[in-house]
């Protein structure tokens, strides 16, 4: 079992919202990232460190109700604290993150 787990590498996970909050509850490397728009223009703004903190990273999608997504290069993007998400004209949102 080890020898397998080595081969695989660490565990991936994936969290899903539906509104504005916490997406992550803890420290995270987000390695892609699943969003779907409404027919107006929609953002997807990532956080660490809850609804106040840093901003990390920030998507403008155009005004058409569509699915996106978006695989971070070089390993991913690293939280430290948590991954707070403000969705605007977006209903679903999903991270993929060790």
């Amino acid at each position: 079992m080890n020898a397998i787990r080595e081969n695989i590498g660490q565990d991936v996970r994936s969290s899903n919202i539906t509104a504005t909050g916490t997406a992550v509850g803890g420290p995270a490397r987000v390695k892609g990232i699943w969003y779907r728009g409404t027919a107006a223009a929609q953002s997807v703004v990532l956080r660490d460190g809850g609804g106040a903190g840093t901003v990390m990273l920030t998507l403008d999608g155009l005004a058409v109700a569509d699915l996106r997504y978006l695989e971070l290069p070089e390993g991913g993007m690293v939280f430290a604290t948590d991954v707070h998400a403000t969705l605007s004209n977006v209903d679903s949102l999903t991270l993929i993150y060790r």
